[in-house]
């Protein structure tokens, strides 16, 4: 479709290189792309009869020259000039409803890919939140090309054709005028885009650069000024500026240039119009005032194309994003599927079966047949350099990516095929970072339920020792934990908070991902005091660890070797305060 990426309505566009497309994200993306069509070819309807409707008002300025002039007739221009003002309005109200069609769509595609797109990122929990974030970002730059004035320039592009058959009706020179002055518009237009990209993007680097090393000199300060450093960072600051402001100055001055150029096209086009009807009017053909409406039509149809470069870039921009999102929505089925069963989980026993996981583009599986039977009851410590891909391996076990082979069973049931929701009820899970979303304390430990269990909240922060450092607070289980900068919380209050959410509704199954990583020593006895409590109460506890005092009282210690396999460690670390190693008698790992 003309004036539209084919990311948008070729079926086959998105399809990714070599591995069939889900059909979950099949649906997604072709629902929105209908949508978007079928909006679009609603525009274009639109604004065809937006065209057909001009070219009525300039034929009745027309006969305004043709019928009241010689005449003088008052009842004929009272007429004409009543059907110029509702041609004129009916113009007004086509032009306001394209803009609706095209807003209408736009924002439809965002509500369509948004709830899709959080759920990816959810999923993809260990990947940056940058990563994820523009997801977002993605759709925002999709709804902004759909709804913005660069697609109605896009449409009127789309157009084009049929304002040269209107010219070439009345005239085919001037059909033929009107055509060169669109090409010289847009090669115009494309190539002032194209060096003022060049420039805006030397701009941004230099301003990048300038921001990093005020930021880094904010980060060192005494440093900078203990070593004398400030007026070298000072002379560099100004260079970057200084070339930046060139670089803008360049980008700007070719904007006005274009602006100088196209203002000038213009005018030229009508000129040249003007000139063949009096050179065809004196070679005796009675264009009348055909040649003001070529004029008209003319400076109208090159408009568009004065845009040509801005457009060509956004709608690029537009096209890359589409891509992406069609293969980050297209990535959510190497991850546990949204939609499961629910079972019954009674004793929370976990069993790997020669589990095997390839990362994309890696030669070599980052876990090689790893086969774990974690006990309810028991507590199971996995340790291993870092790399070596424990944290690859917990996130297999909740299910939240899936193996290349092998399977992960909670009480006989692959956790693949277990309803997210189902299985969180009976699994707790604690990552390396001790994200705890938006809202309050409480709301936090009861993992952002709408309402909390205050009696299960208030037992989940004293079995990790939490409710003390909470009930210290100003506003207790009310602070909220938006930012660790806006809370006030400090990473190891943080940690605690997410340990208790990772035990609140008594799971059968806790999973903990280096759960000591920010706590102090009274935090460190209080985690080594819940282990006990979990394994009294029978919940079956698989932990990674580099703390001797917790992979000390382990009734498991596993080790991840860098050939991905799991093996049970030779030796036990001492426990705090014992200089005395204790050999370790592993039982089996499967």
């Amino acid at each position: 479709m003309p004036g539209l990426p084919s990311c948008f309505w070729a079926p086959d566009a998105m399809a990714e290189q070599g591995r069939p497309r889900p059909a979950e994200a099949n649906d997604i993306l072709a629902v929105v792309r209908a949508e978007v069509t079928r909006a679009i070819r609603l525009a274009l309807l639109i604004g065809g009869t937006a065209m057909v409707v001009t070219f009525v008002g300039l034929l009745l300025r027309m006969e305004v020259y043709r019928l009241v002039v010689p005449t003088g007739s008052m009842p004929t221009a009272v007429g004409l000039a009543a059907g110029f003002l509702l041609a004129t309005a009916l113009l007004i109200a086509l032009s306001h409803l394209r803009s609706l069609t095209l807003l209408a769509a736009g924002n439809r595609l965002a509500r369509r890919l948004s709830a899709p797109a959080i759920l990816a990122a959810a999923a993809r929990s260990g990947e940056p939140a940058s990563t994820c974030g523009s997801l977002l970002a993605d759709i925002e730059e999709i709804r902004r090309a759909v709804s913005d004035s660069l697609c109605a320039a896009a449409l009127d592009i789309a157009l084009a054709p049929v304002t040269l058959l209107i010219l070439w009706c009345l005239q085919p020179w001037f059909a033929f005028v009107a055509f060169c002055s669109c090409v010289i518009a847009a090669a115009l237009s494309l190539h002032s885009e194209k060096r003022a990209l060049g420039a805006l993007s030397t701009t941004n680097a230099l301003s990048g650069r300038t921001a990093g090393l005020v930021a880094d000199a904010m980060r060192c300060a005494e440093a900078v000024e203990a070593m004398g450093m400030r007026p070298t960072l000072a002379r560099r600051w100004l260079r970057d500026l200084s070339q930046g402001s060139e670089r803008l100055r360049a980008a700007q001055e070719t904007g006005r240039r274009l602006t100088a150029a196209t203002s000038s096209l213009q005018g030229l086009s009508a000129g040249l119009v003007m000139i063949l009807g009096a050179a065809f009017a004196l070679q005796g053909q009675n264009l009348g005032v055909s040649v003001m409406a070529a004029m008209l039509l003319t400076g109208r149809l090159i408009e568009p194309f004065t845009h040509l470069g801005a457009a060509n870039q956004d709608w690029a921009a537009a096209a890359a994003a589409w891509k992406r999102l069609g293969e980050q929505l297209g990535r959510r089925t190497d991850h546990a599927a949204d939609q499961g069963e629910s079972f019954d989980c009674p004793e929370g026993r976990l069993v790997l079966e020669r589990l095997t996981y390839l990362q994309p583009r890696t030669p070599r599986p980052l876990l090689r047949e790893v086969s774990l039977a974690v006990e309810p009851g028991s507590v199971t410590a996995i340790s291993g350099q870092a790399g070596s891909g424990k944290t690859t391996l917990l996130r297999l076990m909740m299910g939240m990516i899936r193996p290349t082979a092998g399977g992960v069973f909670l009480d006989g049931h692959a956790v693949s095929q277990w309803s997210r929701e189902d299985l969180a009820r009976h699994v707790g899970y604690l990552p390396q970072d001790p994200s705890l979303g938006d809202g309050t304390i409480a709301e936090a430990i009861a993992r952002l339920s709408a309402t909390p269990d205050l009696v299960a909240v208030l037992r989940a922060a004293r079995i990790t020792g939490a409710d003390r450092m909470i009930a210290g607070l100003p506003a207790g289980y009310a602070t909220p934990v938006a930012g660790a900068g806006d809370s006030g919380l400090s990473m190891g209050q943080r940690q605690r908070i997410a340990l208790a959410r990772a035990v609140y509704g008594e799971p059968r199954l806790v999973i903990l991902d280096e759960p000591t990583a920010w706590l102090d020593t009274e935090g460190e006895a209080a985690f080594i005091r819940l282990l006990g409590q979990l394994r009294d109460q029978g919940v079956a506890v698989v932990l990674s660890s580099h703390r001797a005092p917790i992979l000390a009282i382990a009734d498991r210690l596993l080790v991840l070797s860098a050939d991905g396999t799991l093996r049970p460690a030779e030796a036990r670390p001492a426990a705090s305060g014992s200089a005395k190693v204790i050999t370790f008698n592993p039982k089996p790992a499967a």
